[in-house]
């Protein structure tokens, strides 16, 4: 019995080890060309990665960096290349832990393509039924077609894998997909999908004319919105 036991604690710590093994992506044109990760940032979860240019056969393990963020929580991000055009961005969690990257929802946590200039920006929303713990996190760009978690063909790019730290859903959760309509040359009506947890005292709007991101401490431009939409004026 003890023998048994035995082996079963050592099989057991072998599937461990082995289910956190990563594959490692390969680019064989490699990121020289300007299809590199320059700069990965995350505002509102106080994370910025920037300056790394073309890594050594382009991967690199930053596995030793921590992206802390929250489940349910919607984050914007952005990616800067030196590339101007054509690039794509894809970003993966192993939620599961079993050292594999789903290339499809909820593992597939964000695909965008480059809107403009060097840059390429969109969102991604950490899912509401995630534990908190960590988790690692997989970021590749791929000249004119999409990347995949185990990049192996002929291709331009990098990828960059990253620790993503989750805390648990906060008791008060910002709303999803603000969008501006109704434009004119001194106003927007803006819009949004109600939070999953609904203000007593309604909405406060923040906007500015820079990216920066507000603090807890900034003053909102409205408050107390009722409804989910508002129209800002005198812009």
């Amino acid at each position: 019995m003890r023998k048994i036991v035995y082996f079963f604690v050592l099989f057991m710590g072998f599937w461990q080890l082995n289910a956190q093994t990563y594959c490692t992506p390969a680019f064989p044109e490699g990121c020289d060309s300007g299809d590199e990760i320059d700069s990965f940032e995350i505002p509102s979860a106080s994370f910025s990665h920037t300056s790394t240019g073309c890594s050594a056969n382009a991967y690199g393990d930053y596995t030793s960096m921590q992206i802390n963020v929250e489940a349910a929580v919607t984050y914007s991000y952005k990616v800067t290349h030196t590339q101007q055009e054509k690039e794509h961005v894809k970003i993966w969690v192993d939620f599961n832990n079993d050292g594999v990257f789903d290339d499809a929802a909820p593992e597939l946590l964000s695909s965008a393509v480059q809107d403009y200039d060097s840059m390429t920006k969109s969102i991604f929303t950490i899912p509401s039924t995630v534990a908190p713990g960590n988790y690692r996190l997989r970021i590749a760009v791929r000249y004119n077609s999409d990347p995949i978690p185990c990049n192996n063909v002929d291709s331009f790019g990098e990828a960059h894998d990253y620790t993503l730290v989750v805390a648990a859903a906060p008791s008060c959760i910002a709303p999803s997909q603000v969008t501006a309509g109704s434009v004119t040359l001194t106003s927007a009506l803006i819009s949004w999908t109600a939070s999953t947890s609904a203000p007593s005292l309604g909405y406060d709007l923040y906007y500015s004319t820079s990216d920066t991101v507000p603090s807890s401490t900034t003053t909102p431009s409205q408050t107390n919105i009722s409804g989910t939409s508002t129209t800002i004026s005198g812009l």
